[in-house]
């Protein structure tokens, strides 16, 4: 593990109690979300802008 796959993936977590030891990262735990953007994405995301009071 690296710089960048804490960059991408966000914290890790690894149990060794079990075998083989198990990795969970914040990503894999949380799942997928819309305002996240995946792996390599680059720039802002394309979502639609606040309605204007």
């Amino acid at each position: 593990m690296d710089r960048f796959h804490a960059w991408r993936d966000g914290a890790t977590a690894i149990y060794m109690a079990v075998s083989p030891p198990r990795l969970v990262t914040d990503r894999s735990w949380r799942g997928a979300r819309l305002w996240v953007p995946s792996n390599g994405g680059q720039g802002v995301p394309n979502l639609p802008l606040a309605p204007e009071e």
